[in-house]
């Protein structure tokens, strides 16, 4: 199994570009997170019978409204409509499809889920930018970003993928998608950015699941 992952995914960023051009990025980014690892989990228990411990479920669910908090949902001033949301649904459940197909992809595949994944990523955006009258065309000075951006991705992607050989998929999707973390601290590291109080209890939580995942 595994052939929808690439499409999936690819056609799930595809649309939140657009969302994203309809809302806000605050408000594009929960949704799409929360439903990439809530569909996950609820295809791997009630479908594929998981059953993780009570500690690693309890992690799992707090997870979820972590994931929300911590992308900056309802934060003051977002006051700009979810035009987009329809958008924002349909990304998420691309980012869905991914996560739950790349976690069936056998280890006698090695590299061609990959592979196939980053061939159809750029069918995709040279489909998009096509549609819209974009120029398909890197800046010189964008060049290395991307590629240091697409070699990280490409990783992370590989990473996820062996960490279900080892895990459950409800529990190596969740903290997979926990990534909001990542960039909200650095900004908070690098940039002085200053946190909303939903933000702040986001971190906690988000930081109360793991523990509660991993110690079991």
């Amino acid at each position: 199994m595994g052939c929808p992952v690439w499409p999936g995914k690819r056609h799930g960023y595809h649309v939140s570009l657009h969302g994203h051009g309809e809302s806000k990025i605050s408000q594009v980014v929960p949704v799409v997170a929360v439903l990439g690892a809530a569909i996950p989990v609820l295809v791997s228990i009630f479908l594929l019978g998981e059953r993780p411990g009570v500690l690693a479920l309890s992690g799992v669910v707090l997870a979820l409204p972590s994931i929300w908090m911590v992308s900056g949902a309802g934060r003051p001033g977002d006051d700009k409509g979810m035009d987009g949301l329809s958008d924002c649904l349909v990304a998420g459940l691309g980012v869905a499809l991914q996560y739950t197909a790349m976690g069936h992809v056998s280890a006698e595949s090695g590299v061609w889920p990959l592979v196939a994944n980053r061939t159809v990523s750029i069918m995709l955006v040279v489909a998009y930018g096509r549609t819209v009258g974009r120029r398909l065309h890197i800046p010189a000075g964008y060049l290395w970003s991307a590629l240091w951006i697409g070699a990280a991705a490409s990783g992370s992607l590989a990473l996820y993928a062996l960490s279900t050989r080892y895990s459950m998929l409800s529990i190596s999707v969740v903290l997979s998608s926990l990534y909001p973390v990542i960039p909200t601290v650095l900004a908070v590291w690098l940039l002085r950015e200053r946190l909303v109080p939903i933000q702040l209890v986001g971190l906690m939580s988000a930081a109360a699941a793991v523990v509660l995942i991993t110690v079991e």
